[in-house]
């Protein structure tokens, strides 16, 4: 098994079996970053060092989120992209005092192009939990000037209703609001496409890609950029196309290893949909009705996409090292899980290990993929290997190809 699918196992298993004890009410984890770095070490020594601050491109900075662990790898990464007007942040980890200081010494060199915005990716803790902290800190900065508007998809699908998870973020904004005596603030949903433009010449685009969570999505930044086909007199660049320059990508894709889904289907459709707006053709407008939100057939047949600044996109993820090559990274997950399914089916036509009435068990499947060693090796692989497994067979089964005889008991049609 490669180190990096390894490295998927452990954090998945680490995944699943903090949200089975903390998820439920998301309780903020207390921790201590120090305490957090030997932890990662000790996890996975392979993985490579992230440096606290990163200039990941001219308009995009990494900040670590320093807390690294076993579900977070070597941390969360938050994204400050700067236009010559603005600035934008991308998640805001979870509130721990060595981040805050290294995003307010950030927040300094770009005291003219001030936040006006945060999009939390999705809802998880190591994403929106430092929420509070981070308007603190922009507070402080920056008293007298309109604090940044908060954007993320909505959880709930009822327009009356919000969610729990959601209700936690919107809950800090309270308490934030309270303490700072500050009125007029509020979480306010995306919609899909919606664009911040941070100058003339960048902006973003959000994008909902669920998968990971059902409120997952992307963030496209389009730059403008210099162009032979354009006249050179046009320094304000008015009539260039926009350019997909990067893609933050959130817990959608990891850089180093692999993410955990809650719908393994929906999550390949998403995949599907992101590869589809890397193209080498003239750009087109996206179209909205072909978003992971809406039909799936007609996201799947998209043949829309934007020119590219050059012959691959890189992706941002919110945990590990940058995707140099974003296309070739979804490409390779879908090929993994199609052969993963192609095991699943494979043994459930073996007539040798079939049970009496044809099936065979979720255990059994399981063990006979990743072999005794491995799986008797360590339960946490175990756990992780066989939600995995039990996503596919879901998928599977919702295609019509297998069923659940009894339960943990899979059979073909």
């Amino acid at each position: 098994m490669s180190a990096s699918l390894r490295r998927g196992l452990m954090m998945n298993s680490s995944l699943l079996i903090r949200r089975t004890t903390t998820e439920g009410c998301k309780e903020p984890l207390t921790r201590k970053t120090e305490s957090n770095r030997t932890l990662s070490s000790s996890i996975d020594a392979s993985l490579p060092k992230i440096p606290d601050v990163t200039r990941v491109s001219p308009k995009i900075v990494r900040i670590l989120g320093q807390n690294p662990g076993p579900f977070t790898l070597q941390g969360t990464n938050t994204y400050l992209i700067h236009g010559d007007r603005s600035s934008i942040l991308i998640d805001t980890g979870e509130g721990l005092n060595d981040y805050s200081s290294l995003l307010e010494s950030q927040l300094r060199k770009l005291e003219d192009r001030p936040i006006e915005d945060i999009i939390l990716t999705h809802w998880h803790n190591d994403h929106a939990g430092g929420l509070e902290s981070v308007l603190n800190s922009i507070f402080n900065l920056r008293k007298n000037l309109r604090l940044p508007r908060i954007w993320k998809f909505k959880l709930a699908t009822d327009d009356g209703l919000i969610d729990d998870r959601d209700r936690k973020i919107v809950n800090s904004i309270e308490n934030f609001k309270s303490r700072r005596s500050v009125e007029d603030f509020s979480l306010e949903w995306l919609i899909e496409g919606k664009e911040f433009e941070l100058d003339d010449r960048l902006k973003v685009r959000t994008i909902r890609t669920p998968g990971h969570t059902q409120d997952s999505c992307c963030c496209l930044v389009l730059e403008k950029h210099q162009d032979t086909s354009y006249p050179s007199v046009d320094q304000n660049y008015t009539h260039q196309p926009f350019r997909l320059s990067s893609i933050l990508v959130g817990d959608t894709l990891l850089g180093g290893s692999t993410t955990i889904f809650e719908d393994l289907k929906t999550y390949l459709d998403t995949l599907k949909y992101l590869s589809s707006l890397i193209k080498q053709s003239p750009p087109q407008p996206l179209l909205l009705s072909q978003s992971p939100s809406s039909d799936v057939e007609s996201k799947r047949d998209s043949d829309n996409g934007y020119l590219n600044k050059g012959t691959t996109v890189e992706f941002y993820p919110g945990h590990g090292e940058v995707i140099e090559d974003g296309k070739a990274e979804i490409q390779k997950i879908i090929l993994h899980r199609i052969e993963r399914e192609n095991q699943i089916v494979k043994l459930l036509s073996n007539t040798k290990i079939l049970e009496s009435d044809g099936s065979l068990s979720l255990d059994r499947i399981v063990l006979e993929i990743y072999g005794e060693k491995l799986i008797r090796s360590d339960e946490r692989l175990r756990i992780a290997a066989t939600r995995g497994i039990n996503q596919h067979l879901e998928k599977l089964r919702i295609e019509g190809i297998v069923i659940e005889v009894r339960p943990g008991h899979w059979k073909l049609l």
